[in-house]
């Protein structure tokens, strides 16, 4: 009943005909397969290139991740050979369990890790540790610190662009581009930060000289004493360029004061 009608022979009845009136449609599209994988062959038959591979098997490449890991982990070995301080190793295990509590609560945390990726990592924050000397390791830490910080920021700004690395690879001191390139931000960073504090002392000291020479005479210091004691406190940046910007915005205030010009 539910094919009843004319439906069926008008439309259906003429794909079912056309199917029966080739001999054998899924031959002919086998035959087609074949002409085409045979001219892309060159020729060759199919049957030939068929025993060449079982004659000469692929060779299988290991992947990128593997080999790294083995690399970091050879140079663990070559560095713990060298220092097997057991007390050393202690302490540093500290400073490590830190710093990969912050890497997973920083630029892990929408990345899950198995338990052997964080094996991994752990054993490769310890390469940062280990070249330092004992009096420098809480110093550099805090500095690992802020690194990584700086690494979350810059994968926060767009989080389904950027992202960091699998531990193994990203903490390799040999990557360029892992964790190793933060210490350019962070080399950056602190020269913005020396050179705002700087101009912020070399203004605070030409207002001061300013201040003291508008007072009355008797209220303030000597003009020569306020000018050395100014440039006492530009002279502890120990840059040359500030001290020139200093020497240049005092001649027109010191102009009544010819010692100074001197």
């Amino acid at each position: 009943a539910l094919f009843e009608g004319k439906a069926l022979s008008k439309t259906n009845g003429k794909i079912f005909q056309g199917y029966t009136q080739q001999k054998d449609p899924l031959k002919k599209i086998d035959e087609q397969q074949y002409a085409w994988e045979r001219s892309k062959l060159g020729g060759r038959s199919l049957e030939t290139t068929a025993q060449n591979e079982k004659q000469q098997p692929r060779k299988t490449t290991k992947f990128p991740e593997e080999a790294r890991e083995k690399e970091c982990w050879r140079e663990a070995l070559n560095i713990l050979q060298k220092d097997m301080d057991a007390n050393r190793l202690t302490s540093l295990s500290g400073y490590v369990s830190e710093l990969w509590k912050l890497a997973t609560t920083t630029i892990y945390k929408r990345t899950y890790l198995t338990e052997h990726q964080k094996t991994i990592g752990k054993r490769n924050l310890l390469l940062w540790y280990l070249p330092l000397a004992e009096d420098k390791i809480a110093a550099v830490h805090a500095i690992y610190k802020k690194r990584m910080r700086m690494a979350e920021k810059y994968i926060d700004k767009a989080p389904d662009k950027r992202y960091a690395q699998y531990p193994e690879w990203y903490f390799n001191p040999k990557n360029p581009s892992g964790f190793t390139r933060t210490k350019q931000w962070y080399e950056k960073e602190q020269k913005q930060k020396r050179a705002q504090r700087e101009q912020k002392a070399l203004f605070y000291e030409i207002r001061r000289y300013k201040e003291n020479a508008a007072k009355d005479t008797g209220q303030g210091i000597d003009l020569m004493t306020m000018y050395q004691h100014c440039e006492k406190k530009l002279t502890r940046f120990e840059n040359e360029e500030l001290l020139a910007q200093f020497y240049s915005a005092m001649k027109p205030l010191a102009v009544h004061n010819k010692s100074i010009l001197n």
